[in-house]
């Protein structure tokens, strides 16, 4: 073998790895980027990667630009995870006042879990007990029940809470919290269903609990005395409930992870949130110990405390975590990267969450106007429709007082949505360009993109005659073929159907590819989706499902109107009138806004397109790998 082959041979490997790890690499840039917010653990994990890779480059390609690269890399990433250790003196009060909020908001579904396991099962409590008078019992013992029946007959109904010396009772009550939410928590290794348990019994318990006081006609009195230390003590073991969860789902559904990874990940966020309901608990066993038994504090000093600790809850596990979401430096999502079918839906709900207000703006700009004319036609369309229906002509004269009208404004609506939904995929993509060629995920004006917005809107509009022509020319062959050879009607339907899928990418394909005429824009869409049609078959039911619902949603209020002004109606020579002006004016204007609902549906099936388009493009070109190997000394 020659020298020169064996360079080239080297060469391809050298390529090879760099495609391969190229995505991690850039994301190791980004970790060492955001250091300070970066999760310690994912700092410790990465770097080990990364020294591995500088490792493996050292040893197979010692004097390549890569591993100068890879060496800059660790080196960078190495100082910052020293830099981070001079934290470690405020680490106990970030802990609580930054960790915990992070936690809870990677966790936020599992909150959202516990949450509704937790109420279900209070309603269970409340409904058994209202129906059966011995499920009380059942739950919490004759001695317990016995006893506050007779607190109850003494006038002293929340007695229970001072039957015992304060200090000893708080620690009592404080380390049983305790213990019962680390047991919530433990529990999480049993696939999650044992936390889901416990929360049930528990709320199951919280239910009955209430119900009964209210049976004796006590509920304000024992909610005003039990939610002074419940709603912390409550809110706390539904908090342990989502760390036991978050510890059953990460070994069950370890996701990228092997499940020993991703149940040690698990089990450490899952820690922390049990760890960070401690304070709770302690303040919760006080409230209880000492401030409960003193039932006869005046109402509204009660309720303060219930209320405080109320939104003390709310903005601890709900706002905080939410405020670190919107403040923490977002990931750019990286258009050109193979995705699955779900990862190119949820690519598609998190690009319309970061860039939702620039395309609204321009909707509102251009298509609320075209909307509110395409109301006039819509109205017009169906009153006409409607009345030959409910009126049918006698004469053929009067039948073709009918038609013209019918004709002329559905011709006149069928136009203007052709053209109002090219502008729609000149505005989502115009947007989208935008976001692609900017260095950051951050917000920007309209001001910015109203250029580039004219410029792809005549480039839609080309494309929209172009498609039109098509689809004629298409129909016209395929006509003449059914009436010459009517059995190819069962081959033609479903051949139609799949030409038409792949053709919903001719969009992205002209607009967002590179130097692409409408004929190779056309071969591009066949090219790319025929190899993946399955997933966008998908892909489309899926989301024009979501476009459907909205679809309905914007025209039920019409539909509503309309119908039951044409029903309520006066008759006047055969024909409906409306009851009142500002029935046709309400009707008008909710013609306008269904239009205005269905281009806002359509944003869906844009922005999923143009993401299956760049996947496809991805797995077929490999186009970011090449351009990052050709531009490798700028990373």
């Amino acid at each position: 073998m020659s020298n020169n082959l064996k360079r080239q041979l080297k060469r391809m490997k050298e390529v090879s790895f760099i495609r391969q790890n190229i995505e991690k690499w850039k994301e190791v840039e980004k970790i060492v980027e955001q250091a300070e917010q970066t999760d310690p653990d994912r700092l410790a994990t990465t770097y080990t990667d990364i020294t591995s890779d500088l490792s493996f480059s050292q040893s197979h390609y010692p004097t390549s630009r890569i591993t100068i690269y890879l060496n800059n890399l660790a080196f960078a990433l190495h100082n910052s995870i020293y830099k981070s250790k001079k934290e470690k003196r405020s680490r106990i009060i970030t802990f609580w006042t930054k960790e915990i909020p992070l936690v809870m908001l990677n966790s936020r579904k599992e909150l959202f879990y516990s949450f509704l396991i937790f109420a279900i099962s209070v309603f269970v409590g409340v409904v058994s007990t209202m129906n059966d008078d011995t499920f009380i019992r059942l739950i919490l013992g004759d001695g317990y029940v016995d006893m506050t029946l007779n607190n109850i007959r003494n006038g002293a109904p929340m007695a229970v809470y001072s039957g015992a010396p304060e200090v000893s009772m708080f620690l009592g009550i404080t380390l049983n919290n305790i213990g019962v939410s680390l047991y919530t928590f433990v529990m999480g290794l049993f696939t999650g269903f044992g936390s889901g348990y416990l929360l049930f019994k528990n709320g199951v318990m919280l239910g009955a609990f209430q119900a009964f006081f209210f049976q004796q006609g006590l509920l304000g009195e024992s909610m005003l005395a039990i939610w002074i230390h419940g709603t912390l003590e409550i809110s706390a073991i539904i908090v342990a409930g989502a760390a036991g969860l978050t510890l059953g789902n990460s070994w069950l559904f370890p996701g990228t992870y092997s499940r020993k990874v991703a149940f040690m990940k698990g089990a450490k966020r899952g820690l922390k949130i049990v760890i960070g309901t401690l304070p709770i608990f302690v303040v919760a066993g006080f409230l209880e110990s000492f401030i409960t038994r003193h039932t006869h504090l005046p109402d509204f000093i009660r309720l303060g405390i219930i209320l405080l600790s109320l939104i003390f809850v709310l903005y601890y596990y709900l706002y905080l975590p939410k405020h670190y979401a919107m403040n923490y430096p977002r990931k750019k999502i990286n258009f050109y990267q193979k995705r699955t079918l779900g990862e190119n839906i949820t690519a598609t709900f998190d690009f319309l969450k970061d860039n939702w207000k620039p395309i609204v703006k321009l909707c509102l700009y251009v298509l609320l106007p075209l909307s509110i004319v395409q109301g006039v036609f819509m109205n017009n369309l169906s009153s006409a429709a409607v009345d030959a229906v409910m009126y049918p002509p006698t004469t053929t004269a009067s039948l073709e007082a009918y038609s013209p009208t019918i004709i002329i404004n559905y011709i006149l609506l069928a136009l203007f949505y052709m053209i109002g939904h090219s502008i729609l995929a000149a505005i989502v993509y115009t947007v989208m360009q935008k976001y692609q060629s900017s260095e950051t995920s951050e917000i920007y004006s309209v001001a910015d993109i109203k250029d580039n917005f004219i410029s792809f809107m005549k480039q839609c509009f080309i494309l929209m005659v172009y498609v039109m022509f098509i689809s004629i020319g298409y129909l016209a062959i395929v006509g003449a073929l059914s009436y010459l050879f009517p059995y190819l009607l069962i081959l033609i339907i479903p051949g139609t159907v799949a030409l038409i899928i792949p053709l919903t990418l001719i969009y992205p394909a002209y607009i967002l590819g590179e130097g692409s005429g409408t004929n190779n824009a056309l071969k591009e869409s066949y090219r790319l989706g025929f190899p993946t049609w399955g997933k966008l078959f998908l892909l489309v039911l899926v989301l024009g499902i979501i476009s459907s619902i909205i679809k309905t949603v914007a025209l039920l209020p019409w539909y509503i109107v309309f119908f039951v002004s044409k029903i309520m109606g006066q008759v006047a020579g055969g024909v409906t009138t409306s009851n009142s002006v500002w029935v046709d004016f309400v009707t008008y204007v909710l013609a306008a806004l269904q239009a205005f609902g269905t281009y806002l549906a359509g944003i869906f099936i844009f922005v999923g397109a143009a993401f299956h388009y760049f996947s496809a493009l991805e797995a077929k070109d490999s186009v970011s790998v090449n351009e990052d190997i050709d531009n490798f000394e700028q990373l």
